[in-house]
């Protein structure tokens, strides 16, 4: 089966690897919050994916993005 959003995180694996720094891939970050956020309205708060972060904690950390990006 495959796991939804698996490719962002992927993604964000790959650019940390080739950058060292996670604050290099915040637009990669984002996009998975952006595909968790999806998965989430789709399928509900109970739906599991080995990518994304449980639906209260998704939210949490995708404000703290948005502001850090906003402050950039």
């Amino acid at each position: 089966m495959a796991h939804p959003c698996h490719s962002y995180a992927c993604r964000i694996q790959d650019c940390i690897t080739r950058t060292g720094k996670e604050s290099y891939c915040l637009a990669d970050i984002m996009a998975l919050y952006e595909c968790c956020t999806s998965f989430y309205e789709k399928n509900g708060a109970s739906a599991e994916t080995p990518s994304c972060p449980e639906p209260a904690i998704l939210a949490t950390r995708k404000k703290e993005l948005q502001a850090k990006l906003h402050n950039s």
